[in-house]
């Protein structure tokens, strides 16, 4: 089977050999009596080489896969293209291919007329949102990618060997089973437009709605056959800002020290009980510009407190309301100032949270967003859940990351209460993390163990006050399965497994 792909790789091929024979004929004019001959001739050629310029306009994008029923699973992609650059096609062509990356087979479809062609407002110029939805069945059980492929990438990219002959390829990774299982998703759409040597902040709030254990990093974009980029490295960055990504919150902070493009990936895997089924990758394509503007900012976001990670954390009781009231600023009068919210808390079907914005009064370009939720007693878990504010004007935006934890109302009232969550994230690379809430002071060490019960690491024991604490240390093992002991007092309080995953 001919995979789309390639067809499309002879396309772009053809298109600029086209091309080429486009200035050739201009220097050297076509000699022939025949004008119409002549016209055709350079109308294919311009047909062709037009074509093969499709590089110019894709920023990025991501697939996801939800499960319908059985093997039916709904493929949704989104791209962003540059309205600089040419029209974005109107189809959209995919390959299926089992867990060895061996085509099963290709199917396309045209992108949605009623949520395409969008304008994304708030940026200097053009960006628009195209949306490709298809069901699709899967031939059975196990795993599955689905891949989208187009040529090329932008050649202004700045960290890539040779942009303009690497391929964009989005894939996503779903595993088939007879227990539900969709894709996680991103919560927050990306942002393109950063201001240079200004520090910036943004959390695309991976999510996962069957509740396997997620785990994300940055990564290298991939071109033709998935192969990595050639060349790539980080976006340039000033020594005390580089690009990186939080382990804990997921969000990505950067501050920029060169004008540019650069391009990244954020990876997100996903695992069931230790074993991995899934991943999902969004690319992203981000200009640096001059620095022109003030940022628009949260004025009272300081006074949220931090929790023993230095993450801004707030308890929330079940069955109980609670309100945040956030101020976003602008400084400058000119401008458009922006304020929303993205998390898990806003898509519960019942109790779910809700952002709303008031103008501040007598303060010019300001609003008020006030953050409501009242949790039901189901919403209680160990971990946190997470929700970024993002403040923009009409070139930035800025994301502020708070983590919300939820529990029952008489939870640390409760005598002698003492309760140790789930590790996480788990799999973990270099950091782990175990919740716990204490109503008195309690002395709390870790201790992990290899599968045949030989010690590999300890961290030793640490007094916490009452309450609750998010107890965090850096891990240096390798990739495996590990033992944890949680020691409460210096007695083997509980066990759990994780995984580790370099």
């Amino acid at each position: 089977m001919i995979k789309f792909k390639w067809f499309a790789i002879l396309y772009s091929i053809i298109g600029k050999i086209f091309a080429f024979g486009f200035l050739f004929s201009y220097i050297y004019p076509i000699k022939t009596d025949n004008m119409k001959i002549k016209y055709l001739f350079l109308f294919i050629i311009l047909f062709f080489s037009w074509n093969s310029l499709s590089a110019s306009h894709l920023m990025g994008g991501e697939i996801t896969a939800r499960q319908l029923s059985g093997n039916d699973y709904e493929v949704t992609m989104i791209v962003y293209r540059d309205t600089l650059g040419i029209p974005m096609s109107l189809i959209g062509y995919f390959d299926l291919n089992d867990s060895s990356g061996t085509p099963i087979y290709s199917f396309s479809t045209p992108y949605s007329s009623v949520t395409s062609g969008i304008l994304i407002p708030g940026y200097p110029y053009g960006v628009e949102m195209y949306v490709f939805i298809d069901t699709i069945t899967l031939p059975g059980t196990g795993t599955f990618s689905v891949e989208y492929f187009d040529c090329c990438r932008n050649a202004a990219i700045m960290n890539m060997a040779s942009p303009a002959s690497e391929s964009m390829i989005l894939t996503t990774t779903v595993t088939n089973s007879v227990v539900s299982n969709s894709t996680p998703v991103f919560l927050s759409p990306p942002v393109f437009f950063v201001q240079v040597n200004t520090p910036w902040t943004y959390n695309p709030l991976p999510y996962d709605a069957d509740g396997d254990s997620l785990s994300w990093n940055l990564t290298t974009p991939i071109g033709l056959s998935s192969i990595p980029v050639a060349g790539y490295f980080l976006p340039l960055a000033d020594t005390i800002g580089p690009f990186l990504i939080n382990a804990i919150t997921g969000e990505i902070s950067w501050t920029p020290n060169t004008l540019g493009n650069f391009s990244t990936s954020v990876l997100v895997e996903e695992y069931r009980n230790g074993i991995k089924i899934g991943e999902i990758r969004r690319d992203m394509q981000m200009i640096v510009v001059a620095d022109t503007s003030q940022v628009a900012k949260i004025t009272n976001f300081g006074s949220i407190p931090l929790n023993n990670l230095g993450v801004p954390f707030i308890p929330v009781q079940s069955n109980q309301p609670y309100s945040l009231t956030l101020f976003a600023y602008d400084p400058n009068p000119m401008e458009t100032l922006r304020f929303e919210a993205y998390g898990e808390p806003f898509l519960f079907d019942q109790s779910a949270a809700t952002f709303s914005l008031i103008s501040k009064k007598n303060v010019e370009n300001s609003k008020t967003g006030i953050f409501e939720w009242n949790p039901s007693s189901a919403m209680v878990r160990t971990n946190p859940y997470s929700v970024a504010f993002r403040v923009g004007d009409n070139y930035f935006t800025h994301d502020y990351t708070v983590f919300f934890q939820v529990s029952h109302p008489a939870s640390i009232s409760t005598t002698n209460y003492f309760s140790i969550g789930n590790i996480y994230p788990n799999p973990a690379s270099s950091i782990i993390i175990l919740p716990v809430s204490l109503e008195k002071e309690t002395k709390i060490a870790i201790k992990i163990l290899d599968l045949l019960g030989n010690e590999k690491m300890y961290i030793p024991g640490t007094y916490y006050g009452e309450g609750k604490h998010l107890i965090s240390s850096t891990i240096y093992l390798q990739s495996g399965q590990y033992i944890v002991q949680i020691l409460r007092n210096d007695v083997v309080y509980k066990t759990q497994k994780i995984l580790v995953v370099k």
